[in-house]
C-alpha cells in the first residue's frame, strides 16, 4: 500500500468484514490476542475443528505459501479476500489476532510477523493431524 491512509482504510474494511454480526448483546468476539491469525487461516475460526474426519484447512497450505511469498503490495487484496473467508467461516465466540493483520499492512519489515503466521497455522494443523492419528489408533 502506498500510505499509512490507505492501510488504514483497508484495516477497517477487513475489521468491518471480519466483526460478527447481529444485534450489539449477540455479537461474538473480534479480537481474541491469544488465537493468531496463522490459527485462524488453518481452522477457520472455528474451536472444534477438524470435527470428524482429516483436517482440511480454510486456507490450504498452497495458498498460505502464495500469502507468505506476495509482494508486500498485494497484502491488501490478499487479506481482504481471506477476510471474506474467516466471515463466513468463523465462530461468534472465536476471535482472531487483528494486531497480526495490521502488522502485516502497517510494517515494511515482515519477516517475524511472516514467521509467526507459518508458525501458528502449521502449530495448529500439526496438533489436529496428531489428534486425528490417535483417534484412529484408538478406533
Amino acid at each position: 500500500l502506498e500510505s499509512n491512509a490507505d492501510a488504514w482504510m483497508r484495516i477497517v474494511q477487513i475489521m468491518a468484514l471480519i466483526t460478527p454480526k447481529g444485534e450489539r448483546q449477540a455479537r461474538g468476539v473480534l479480537h481474541e490476542g491469544k488465537r493468531g491469525l496463522g490459527q485462524a487461516l488453518c481452522d477457520g475460526g472455528s474451536a472444534d475443528w477438524p470435527g470428524a474426519g482429516e483436517p482440511r484447512p480454510l486456507l490450504s497450505e498452497q495458498r498460505l505459501a502464495r500469502l507468505l511469498a506476495a509482494p508486500v503490495e498485494q497484502y491488501g487484496d490478499a487479506l481482504t479476500r481471506i477476510a471474506h473467508m474467516l466471515a463466513a467461516s468463523r465462530a461468534r465466540e472465536s476471535g482472531v489476532n487483528c494486531i497480526d493483520i495490521a502488522v502485516l499492512l502497517l510494517s515494511r519489515d515482515l519477516g517475524r510477523s511472516l514467521q509467526k503466521i507459518a508458525r501458528d497455522y502449521y502449530r495448529r494443523l500439526d496438533s489436529a493431524v496428531h489428534h486425528s492419528e490417535h483417534e484412529e489408533v484408538a478406533q
